[in-house]
């Protein structure tokens, strides 16, 4: 049976290099063409292509942690989880690399990455036509997260394999994610954030544990990042594995950010809380026994919280609809470059990433 899949692989990797080389000269000018979509998309935003496409991925610049595998002549899955603990690497971001390795282990049939990745054209050609459990196509965004993968582990493990084709599929997905997000402004409007805190309002009361995050997103508009330990004192926030609400009596609040996905490049994050939803978070507090030294909201996700109560307003998913509502009302008053990137920093992301979450605004 195995003899039967080795053979079915490599008959698969001669069609495809045999296409591959019949059309060379139309794939070439395929990609010419995208990558002349990709920059007259991002010259409209205003941003250089340098941000986009480096040199390196950029997962893999700055200060980093390489573990150098070079030398090994096989690597299984489990050593690739092994390995990825040991460069200490954000928990989530950490989980992301292993789902998608192990996607992308089940969909190439692999149990060496080393060899596999080695086979270019295979590779490539089975992650373009992998299918979920329902037979659909595996989404761009999810074969944009594989070659991510791809990259991160060739480079982060000093694997000294050619990455020259897997980096351009990374780049062509990454455009035809930028093509089909600008079909979502269109086809998927959605309400402004600020509409939206009246709904909760409305639906769930003043006094609700709904009202208080979305007053509190409304300010501090990360992603499901609101596991906050209360101190009254700036000096008891001294743990940086912890995000921090520091409630001063009679005065505004503030959020201390230590733990969130882009943590690594944005450090620690102080934002000020307006006297008004710092008032309105001392009662929720007060209202339900939540005194200083415990979480505000509790130490787990709140996704499951949110997305469940967001189906009752009729609104699909939880803090990535916040993030669509939020960026899209806010850029539709921000005009200047400096302005766009003030509120992405504030946001923890890239002004690119940012686009990624732009809507039309419905006109509820």
């Amino acid at each position: 049976m195995e003899d039967k899949k080795q053979k079915k692989k490599e008959q698969t990797r001669l069609r495809v290099a045999k296409h591959r080389e019949a059309n060379k000269d139309a794939i070439n000018a395929k990609r010419r063409e995208k990558y002349r979509q990709l920059k007259e998309c991002l010259e409209k935003h205003d941003i250089k292509i340098e941000e986009v496409l480096p040199d390196k991925p950029v997962f893999t610049t700055g200060n980093i942690k390489i573990k150098d595998l070079s030398k090994n002549k096989t690597l299984s899955y489990d050593e690739i989880v092994k390995n990825l603990d040991e460069l200490e690497l954000n928990p989530n971001t950490a989980n992301k690399y292993k789902q998608d390795v192990k996607r992308f282990m089940n969909i190439t049939k692999c149990d060496d990455l080393i060899k596999c990745l080695k086979r270019h054209s295979v590779i490539i050609h089975d992650i373009e036509n992998g299918r979920m459990n329902n037979g659909n196509l595996y989404s761009t965004n999810t074969k944009k997260g594989l070659y991510q993968s791809i990259l991160f582990l060739i480079d982060r493990f000093n694997l000294g394999i050619k990455k020259d084709e897997y980096k351009m599929k990374f780049e062509e997905a990454k455009i035809q994610s930028m093509e089909e997000n600008d079909k979502k402004v269109f086809e998927k409007p959605v309400m402004k954030f600020s509409t939206f805190v009246d709904k909760v309002k409305e639906e769930f009361g003043e006094n609700s544990k709904m009202y208080a995050i979305a007053r509190l997103y409304d300010e501090v508009s990360m992603r499901d990042d609101f596991q906050l330990k209360i101190v009254d004192k700036l000096k008891d926030a001294n743990d940086t594995n912890v995000n921090y609400i520091v409630m001063y009596p009679g005065k505004p609040s503030k959020v201390i950010m230590n733990k969130y996905k882009t943590m690594k490049e944005y450090k620690q994050i102080n934002l000020n809380i307006s006297k008004a939803t710092s008032q309105l978070l001392r009662e929720y507090a007060k209202n339900n026994d939540i005194k200083v030294g415990d979480y505000l909201f509790g130490n787990d996700k709140l996704s499951s919280y949110v997305t469940a109560n967001n189906k009752k307003l009729g609104i699909e998913k939880g803090f990535s609809t916040y993030r669509h509502m939020k960026i899209s009302e806010e850029l539709s008053k921000v005009k200047s470059i400096p302005e766009r990137q003030m509120l992405a920093m504030n946001m923890a992301h890239s002004p690119l990433t940012q686009l990624k979450y732009v809507r039309n605004l419905t006109n509820e």
